[in-house]
């Protein structure tokens, strides 16, 4: 092979292998501080007034009904010119809301608030309450063994019904499982602290990160949060005379009964503040972590009806992100830059160039 036809074939070669690596999605530093409000997912939130569209709604075709018998609703979900929304009942009242009456509740943008912000993810927390749930469904006396956060039945919900809710296929692409600690029991009087990790897509603050300055809990007020409409029908307990603010769980247990709360004032860490395990009326604000590219993802609403009413106790696992394409086909997502690849790809053209 004569001198150019090499020459013509390394520059082709290197032309061709560094556009393979340009198109390949790279994960950089999150543009984002503390504090600042980012949109990921969707859940049910605003009320559907509009009359005519609630009776369009009710003509549509539903999923699945679902009877959740604990919470006193039944619940279905509808997916209308591009836009989904859940159509609930109560079977008891839930003021405002009457029973045996059809409510519809709109898939909305999840707002979430910076909380800290990593190499290549943000941590951040849902601005509002977005549920209500128990911690567990069984409280126990005051010498029977506590029931942890690994073993609640608030984060077996958060992890298969709310995860496969509130979030599409590509989406959950980007939430990285966080590997978080957590203490069987937390006692100010007895100071017993028995640490534990566990693997999570979505979990709770603790009494001592909802206290953590860094992540911008300052005072009291910068702790307060209020149920979403769709949280108040789900019972979601708030306080009119405080501008509609609410409790919500934390992850940490106060005593064998009693996990720890964020109470409507902003108050935390305290015997006032913690409630019943069994309570159904404290509100859930979920935690995840966010892989940097995550806008990427520009849809909203799931495209089909959730129907999750799951009671698997499986551990969450994180899934794999989604491979990225170029003109050689399929290759890992990286995180380097892409002159390293460039340089790679020169030099390595230059070596065969040489031997041949």
């Amino acid at each position: 092979m004569g001198k150019r036809a090499r020459w013509v074939l390394a520059v082709i070669m290197v032309t061709a292998m560094c556009g393979a690596a340009l198109t390949a999605r790279a994960v950089t530093t999150p543009t984002y501080s503390r504090g600042d409000i980012v949109e990921f997912g969707s859940y049910p939130q605003s009320e559907v007034t509009d009359s005519t569209l609630k009776a369009t709604l009710e003509a549509q075709p539903r999923g699945a009904n679902t009877i959740d018998a604990d919470y006193n609703i039944s619940y279905a979900d509808v997916i209308y010119e591009g836009g989904m929304y859940r159509r609930i009942v109560r079977s008891t009242n839930a003021a405002p809301y009457v029973a045996e009456t059809t409510y519809w509740f709109r898939f909305e943008p999840i707002r979430w608030k910076v909380l800290s912000v990593e190499e290549s993810t943000i941590l951040v927390l849902s601005e509002g309450i977005l549920d209500a749930r128990e911690y567990h469904s069984v409280a126990g006396g005051f010498s029977d063994p506590i029931v942890s956060w690994k073993d609640c039945a608030i984060r077996e919900w958060l992890n298969t019904a709310f995860y496969s809710t509130a979030f599409t296929t590509v989406q959950a692409e980007f939430i990285s499982a966080s590997e978080i600690t957590s203490f069987a029991f937390h006692s100010p009087v007895s100071g017993n602290r028995d640490p534990y990790t566990t693997q999570d897509n979505l979990f709770l603050l603790s009494d001592d990160e909802v206290a953590r300055a860094d992540y911008g809990f300052v005072n009291d007020e910068s702790r307060i949060a209020k149920p979403t409409q769709y949280a108040r029908a789900k019972n979601a307990h708030y306080v009119s005379f405080m501008d509609g603010t609410g409790s919500w769980w934390l992850r940490s247990n106060y005593s064998s009964k009693d996990a720890d709360a964020v109470s409507h004032t902003g108050v935390s860490g305290s015997s006032i503040t913690c409630q019943i395990v069994t309570s159904k009326g404290t509100g859930v604000r979920p935690v995840i972590q966010l892989k940097a590219g995550f806008e990427e993802d520009t849809s909203v609403i799931p495209t089909t009806a959730s129907t999750a009413t799951t009671t698997t106790t499986t551990s969450p696992t994180t899934q794999p992100p989604p491979p990225a394409t170029g003109i050689f086909g399929t290759l890992p997502r990286w995180t380097g830059e892409w002159w390293h690849y460039l340089l790679f790809f020169i030099g390595f053209g230059f070596i065969w160039m040489w031997f041949i």
